[in-house]
């Protein structure tokens, strides 16, 4: 989904900085070039700043780490797509088993705390997970079939 909000953000920061910096804009180039340069640089640095938050989880423990700085890109890489897939599944489910996993694997509830939230027992949740889970499992295999035939 659009992070709508995200980009109202940063348009608001290109207009700052082209107001600010106008008194520098010599005239060399057309105004919406040299504004569309500010919005490229604002734009770079927004993406660093996210892949530096993104990978800041430095504990000093670097035994995890593939020594071939490529083959931990590619790990990074993994992860994000398997993330960014398992959500789109989760979105595509039926919106209680969705629900249910964001529930459980999202925000570590257990599955009285369902139960309680639900009005349900916790075998009758339990079941319900069980459920989502083959589900989740049968549109992830689904997804990764017409990935590789496309």
């Amino acid at each position: 989904m659009p992070r709508t909000e995200l980009v109202d953000d940063l348009v608001q920061e290109v207009i700052l900085a082209a107001w600010k910096g106008l008194a520098k804009y010599e005239g060399d180039a057309p105004l919406s070039h040299w504004i569309m340069g500010i919005a490229r640089f604002k734009t770079n640095d927004y993406y660093r700043s996210k892949l530096r938050a993104a990978v800041s989880f430095d504990d000093g423990d670097r035994s995890w780490e593939p020594e071939d700085r490529t083959e931990r890109i590619d790990s990074l890489l993994d992860r994000s797509r398997s993330a960014t897939k398992a959500a789109g599944v989760i979105a595509a489910m039926r919106e209680e088993y969705g629900l249910l996993l964001r529930w459980k694997y999202w925000d570590n509830r257990s599955a009285r705390e369902m139960a309680s939230e639900l009005g349900k027992t916790e075998k009758g949740v339990e079941r319900m997970l069980a459920r989502a889970r083959q589900e989740f499992e049968r549109m992830w295999t689904t997804t990764e079939g017409a990935a590789h035939a496309g």
